[in-house]
């Protein structure tokens, strides 16, 4: 069981491709045996619950758990919840909990799935969506400048389009400048 994050997340880009083909049956269901059959088989499952069907996509989930490839192991925590959710989804709160229950037994859950896990959990037993009640982040205010880098771009630039920035660092100096100046005015 891999315990780094960071692969699991950088990896997971690799995993969930644009999802354009539809399944339309459980029939469909098929093993995999490597990374790529295991991109197809959710992306399946996915347009499948994305069509509105979650109760035939619980099939396809089930069937990627029992025949996860071992380079994909750290895939499983994303597929489980996306089990549990489809479960809850065709109305079947027990196979939800038993989803979660799958989850919570693996070795390393990223916190994320463990969060959503127990705010599924809060649902099936009847209680308000925890996310509905978080503190909300407030919006980004308006765009003040916009700060332009090229870096073929001579070092005297700007940051305007006419004379851009040669480097990112450059326009991260200027933007921190910029930062203390309208801080200092708005004292």
């Amino acid at each position: 069981m891999r315990k780094s994050p960071w692969i699991a997340v950088c990896l997971s880009f690799a995993l969930f491709p644009s999802m354009t083909q539809r399944a339309t049956n459980a029939e469909d269901v098929s093993s995999v045996n490597d990374i790529k059959g295991v991109e197809q088989e959710l992306s399946k499952a996915d347009d499948t619950w994305l069509s509105g069907d979650a109760a035939t996509a619980v099939p396809r989930y089930e069937s990627l758990l029992s025949d996860l490839p071992s380079e994909a192991e750290p895939f499983r925590a994303t597929i489980i919840m996306r089990l549990a959710r489809a479960r809850l989804t065709s109305g079947d709160k027990a196979g939800c909990l038993a989803a979660l229950e799958r989850l919570a037994q693996m070795e390393y859950v990223p916190e994320h799935h463990a969060l959503a896990a127990r705010e599924l959990e809060a649902v099936v037993a009847g209680k308000p969506h925890p996310g509905q009640t978080r503190t909300p982040v407030p919006a980004i205010g308006s765009v003040r400048a916009t700060l332009v880098v090229d870096s073929s771009a001579n070092l005297d630039g700007e940051g305007t389009p006419s004379k851009p920035f040669a480097t990112l660092e450059a326009a991260v100096e200027a933007a921190v400048e910029a930062a203390r100046v309208l801080r200092k005015h708005a004292d």
